[in-house]
């Protein structure tokens, strides 16, 4: 997010404090909310919106797959860490 903003023409430290603030709101609101990430999501979401049409390019470009396979290594390599540490 913060390579992006750079892109978008903001200065590194507008940047870095936009992903954040953004990171600490969101992480509020689904701590306050008593509802799920995705419930959260699409009450923000406006039908033809900036944010549709975010989620619209992280959808086409496997965002949720990429998570998930990163998740499934880093998971898997924690797995043979610990293994690794054990035998020790």
């Amino acid at each position: 997010m913060e390579l992006a903003g750079l892109d978008l023409g903001l200065s590194p430290e507008t940047a870095r404090l936009l992903v954040e603030q953004t990171a600490l709101g969101s992480a509020k609101l689904v701590l306050e909310a008593g509802a799920g990430p995705g419930e959260l999501r699409r009450r923000v979401t406006s039908p033809g919106g900036t944010t549709e049409r975010a989620i619209e390019v992280l959808a086409q470009t496997g965002f949720e797959q990429n998570i998930r396979q990163a998740l499934q290594a880093a998971y898997q390599r924690s797995r043979e860490l610990s293994e690794q540490f054990g035998k020790q």
